[in-house]
Parts: structure tokens; C-alpha cells; sequence
């Protein structure tokens, strides 16, 4: 895929300047951007680790070498920021391989999450899901390969643990 980075063009003064550099500031590509309402901070989803992360920026700074003026908001799941409210605080929603998407409020620092909705609550207390975890490998090159692995609904550690225990896998792998 492309890099993705992020300039800003002032149309009062006609100054056109980079906020984050492409595959030099940060390793990932920003989409979904968003103002904050003061205007001090550019608001972003990542894709991280296969996680849509939410991110932020300092709208005067910039990324800064090494990306030090990002701030990664959320890091479990994946998300979408649907808007802000009040002066601190952001309206986003979060699902994953275990839930679906329901809203939450997000401190703008990302130190502070709440659930606001239950939509899924009473579908998932009667629905069998399987365990997903993350692995990691070395591929060819010698780069990491992240993938989740992901067990079937109802299986047990001590199904998992047994050297006798067949079982259908799914491994979900990118990059």
C-alpha cells in the first residue's frame, strides 16, 4: 500500500507544511482525519498491528522525529471516531474478534474509556465464541509476522494442551 502522510495549507498565509512524513515520522498510514474543535490537535485512525488505532497530533509540533508528537489513543481493537464532545472528550466505537460495535466516550489524552451502549449485550451472553489470541513468527526475511489465531467456540485449555487433540485453526496473517 501507499504511504499516507498529513500536510496542512494555512489559506490565510498560503503556508503549506508537513505534520507527519510518510514512512519517515511514523510507520503507519493516517486516514479518517479529524479537527479537534479548538483546532490544536488533528485526530486520525492507524492501522497498527492489525488494530484500527486511533491516534492524535499536535497541530502546531507535528509528528517530530521519530513520531514523538503522536499519541496513540487506543491500542486493543478497532475503531472509528464518530465526533467530540464537551472540551475533553471524543465519541468513538470499538469492536474486536469477540464484540461488536458499540459506542464509547474516549478522554482526548486516551487514558479513559466508557461504554455507552449494550446493543450486543444480551446476543453475546447466549452466543459461543472462540478464543483469539496473537502470535507472532519470523518470515523469511526475518521480519515479524503478526497473526491472530483464533480456536473454536467452547474449546478448552485442556483440549488446546493435549497432544492427542485435533482441532480446526484459523490463523489470519498480513504484511
Amino acid at each position: 500500500a501507499d504511504a499516507v502522510g498529513i500536510m496542512v495549507h494555512d489559506l490565510t498565509s498560503g503556508e503549506t507544511r508537513t505534520l507527519l512524513e510518510a514512512e519517515t515520522d511514523f510507520d503507519y498510514s493516517p486516514s479518517s482525519l479529524s479537527w479537534t474543535k479548538d483546532g490544536t490537535r488533528l485526530l486520525f485512525a492507524a492501522d497498527i498491528r492489525s488494530r484500527v488505532s486511533l491516534c492524535s497530533i499536535d497541530a502546531t509540533k507535528g509528528a517530530g522525529p521519530g513520531g514523538e508528537g503522536i499519541t496513540i489513543l487506543t491500542t486493543e481493537g478497532s475503531h472509528s471516531l464518530h465526533g467530540e464532545y464537551g472540551t475533553s472528550t471524543l465519541l468513538i466505537s470499538s469492536q474486536s474478534f469477540m464484540a461488536p460495535p458499540e459506542l464509547y466516550s474516549l478522554t482526548a489524552d486516551g487514558s479513559s474509556t466508557r461504554q455507552l451502549t449494550f446493543f450486543n449485550r444480551e446476543r453475546l451472553s447466549n452466543t459461543a465464541l472462540g478464543r483469539v489470541g496473537e502470535i507472532t513468527c519470523t518470515g523469511p526475511s526475518g521480519d515479524p509476522i503478526q497473526s491472530w489465531l483464533i480456536r473454536p467456540a467452547g474449546f478448552s485449555d485442556a483440549e488446546e494442551a493435549s497432544p492427542t487433540q485435533k482441532f480446526p485453526l484459523a490463523v489470519i496473517y498480513h504484511g
